[in-house]
């Protein structure tokens, strides 16, 4: 977390994201400052609900970025989901950050993926490390047969 975020900011990021999954660090790079954050998606639902804490905890971390290209503290988001995906979870009480100058966040930007369903995109990438990692070898043909039956070529 962000040195500057209070205990009360935290949880209240947590209450407000999907499942309590706060914004974590999951990657800093010493050279640049820059760092990479993961969570899952804000309670913002169809009424456009909001949490200060959220949107103070996402500024905090563009300000802790070190990056001296980053000038205005920006914090990009990118969205695994396609934009529809993250409208249609608004029904459900989901959603995405409001994004730009005069937004709920005004320092971040937001940019959608268009990965249709990330679970099945794991199921194929999980098929092709045990694929990759198999200890009997395979002739090639019987190699490739399995190698399509992985699905792999949807996600191109």
């Amino acid at each position: 977390m962000p040195a500057a975020a209070e205990d009360a900011t935290i949880i209240d990021s947590a209450k407000f994201r999907s499942s309590s999954r706060l914004p974590n660090l999951t990657y800093f790079d010493k050279t640049t400052g820059t760092s990479i954050w993961r969570c899952s998606q804000p309670g913002v639902g169809v009424l456009g609900t909001r949490s200060q804490g959220d949107e103070r905890l996402l500024m905090l971390i563009g300000q802790c970025n070190g990056n001296p290209k980053n000038v205005h503290s920006t914090t990009l988001i990118h969205d695994s989901r396609p934009f529809m995906n993250a409208m249609s979870n608004r029904a459900r009480g989901g959603g995405y950050e409001d994004c730009g100058a005069g937004a709920k966040y005004p320092n971040c930007k937001i940019k959608f993926a268009d990965i249709d369903n990330i679970h099945e995109v794991t199921k194929v990438y999980n098929k092709l490390i045990t694929l990759g990692f198999q200890e009997k070898a395979k002739d090639a043909q019987t190699w490739m047969k399995e190698l399509d039956k992985t699905d792999y070529r949807w996600m191109l």
